[in-house]
């Protein structure tokens, strides 16, 4: 039997390896941001004062420069990676981020009243530690289950 479709057979394969394409090209554009915004950010202020050694800690403009350009950088990739999404994969991000709302919530609350006791001072940063193991603990429990 002829087959009368104007595409080849092969779409599917073609449609995958684009969708992978995009996929690789958006990681490589965030590895790049990443890499790139900091080298800047530094590079700019060592030419502005001359290449002269610093004493103290770095500049605010800097810092408010770095988290800026991170904040783009990060943004550009989750709308990029989003665009691409299927509704599956959507339903998993969204459920995964939700987690790690709820449980840093969670932490955090019983976080101020255990600071009360034990005076830690690496507590919040625990459980900020906590709040990405849940989080992914989530994605990928949810990703082998579907």
């Amino acid at each position: 039997m002829m087959n009368m479709s104007a595409e080849p057979d092969d779409w599917g394969a073609r449609r995958l390896e684009e969708r992978e394409a995009t996929r690789r090209k958006v990681r490589w554009d965030l590895v790049g941001g990443a890499l790139l915004v900091p080298v800047a950010i530094v590079l700019v202020d060592a030419m502005t004062r001359g290449f002269a050694p610093r004493a103290g800690g770095r500049p605010v403009w800097m810092v408010i420069a770095l988290a800026i350009g991170m904040v783009v950088v990060i943004g550009y990739a989750a709308w990029r990676t989003a665009r691409d999404e299927d509704e599956l994969q959507r339903r998993i991000t969204v459920n995964s981020l939700a987690a790690v709302g709820g449980a840093s919530v969670l932490l955090n609350l019983a976080a101020d009243n255990l600071h009360e006791l034990v005076h830690y001072e690496l507590l919040r940063h625990h459980i900020f530690l906590a709040t990405l193991v849940i989080g992914f603990a989530a994605y990928g429990w949810q990703r082998w289950r579907s």
